[in-house]
């Protein structure tokens, strides 16, 4: 089974992602998957290696999004939902996006990182709000059992 561990702890908003890169072994082996899985994340277009003299390179984004995908895949979830999970990421990056980028383009003085403040705090709250929704949802579940 793939831990919490493995599928990598959400980072603060804000901090940088660990640096590093894998090979397709080598995130299957830190993944502890085989090739087939990976195949499935990447056909639900969560994950896009970079080629690098005919070998594929993940990111440490990408491991992160694997292995939390692949955790989702071992515990029942079907690939095709995957998609579901890329498309609401979207949607949600969409609705920051019409909030930070008019602040980018301002020429004043400290702009830019104003506008990384509040996509990193629009981040935050987004995920505070997703988790509260999942709960909420829970709970009913739970209480009816």
């Amino acid at each position: 089974p793939i831990s919490r561990a493995a599928a990598g702890a959400r980072p603060a908003p804000g901090d940088e992602a660990p640096t590093g890169s894998y090979s397709r072994d080598d995130l299957l082996s830190a993944l502890g998957v085989p090739v087939s899985v990976l195949q499935q994340i990447r056909a639900a277009g969560l994950v896009e290696p970079r080629t690098v003299g005919g070998t594929e390179i993940y990111d440490e984004a990408a491991r992160a999004i694997a292995a939390a995908a692949a955790r989702l895949l071992e515990l029942g979830i079907d690939a095709r939902h995957l998609k579901g999970f890329r498309h609401s990421a979207e949607r949600e990056l969409t609705l920051y996006e019409q909030r930070v980028v008019p602040l980018m383009r301002q020429r004043s003085p400290g702009a830019r990182e104003d506008a990384l403040g509040l996509l990193d705090r629009l981040v935050e709250a987004g995920a505070d709000l997703r988790d509260a929704i999942v709960a909420a949802s829970v709970k009913q579940h739970r209480d009816k059992a």
